[in-house]
């Protein structure tokens, strides 16, 4: 069933956009393969609720350039990632989604400024946590610049709306992954022959959904939703998937977020690289509902014609 949709919805994408892809140059394409080890999967504020897992994720992407003129240009770009836990096998998913990027530069200079606008859909689909799968609308704007030719920094603005596809209402009468957030993030990349040094700090403002065992009273009170999680608690393993056999709540609630991304990119030739990456992740809730996470990753990448 999901290789059905799967077929259909990149079908449906590139029949949308053929008009343009005609005059188009010659695709390209990226796969790569991802190892993440993150140490608190349900973003648990209670030390007795927090568990960590190994996911592996596969993804793949087709693009498609179009030269508007000399300074913009359009990127098409439909994607597919398919995330596999170690322990938590509830939790996988296939997230398949389709963009569109405006770039310019109004300058050609070498360290001119250029500018960035970036619309994308896509719908998450996961093995059997039906709570979880939703369609999601994101933009994002940005600015970069190259301070020199080893210094490049940009930042932006980007906002995300998803929508939960169950129908089941949580326990407040809402839905537990009904969620939107705004974000503002600053990047710096350091360029050393092979090398590319980088590092993000990203703030976010909006919806977080977090998991306990027990919801505690200041949980309930700051809490937009409380649901029955299909997916995560102790009996998260159990074949049963029925919700006297849920093993944990989600709730949903207002937050801030600070993330800290640090990361170094190898290049083996020019089509291919490796990755690794640290993600630092400190969110304040409403209510006093805080919690950390912490998020390893060590990454293929590889691009072809």
């Amino acid at each position: 069933m999901q290789i059905i949709k799967l077929i259909s919805y990149l079908s449906i994408s590139l029949m949308l956009l053929s008009p343009l892809l005609v005059y188009a140059e010659r695709p390209f394409y990226n796969i790569g393969l991802n190892f993440s080890h993150e140490d608190n999967i349900g973003h648990a504020a209670l030390e007795t609720d927090i568990f960590s897992d190994n996911i592996m994720s596969y993804f793949s992407s087709v693009n498609y350039l179009y030269q508007l003129n000399h300074n913009s240009g359009l990127l098409f770009k439909g994607a597919v990632q398919w995330s596999d836990y170690n322990q938590y096998t509830k939790l996988d998913n296939l997230i398949l989604d389709v963009g569109v990027t405006y770039r310019y530069k109004p300058d050609l200079h070498f360290t001119a400024p250029w500018y960035s606008l970036n619309f994308k859909i896509s719908e998450s689909i996961y093995d059997t946590s039906e709570l979880r799968d939703n369609y999601a609308f994101s933009s994002e704007a940005v600015v970069g610049k190259r301070i020199t030719d080893r210094i490049m920094v940009k930042m932006g603005l980007a906002y995300k709306d998803q929508s939960a596809r169950t129908n089941k209402q949580g326990l407040l009468g809402n839905k537990l992954y009904d969620i939107d957030y705004t974000k503002v993030f600053l990047t710096a990349d350091y360029f050393y022959k092979r090398f590319i040094f980088y590092s993000q700090y990203t703030f976010q403002k909006g919806d977080v959904v977090s998991n306990a065992e027990t919801p505690t009273r200041k949980i309930i009170l700051a809490s937009k939703a409380i649901q029955k999680d299909d997916a995560l608690g102790s009996d998260n393993n159990s074949d049963d998937n029925s919700d006297n056999n849920y093993g944990s709540y989600g709730y949903r609630l207002d937050a801030k977020t600070h993330r800290l991304d640090f990361g170094i990119n190898y290049a083996l030739d020019r089509v291919s690289a490796l990755d690794f990456t640290i993600q630092l992740i400190d969110v304040r809730g409403d209510g006093n509902n805080n919690y950390k996470n912490y998020t390893a990753n060590f990454g293929y990448f590889y691009r072809f014609k």
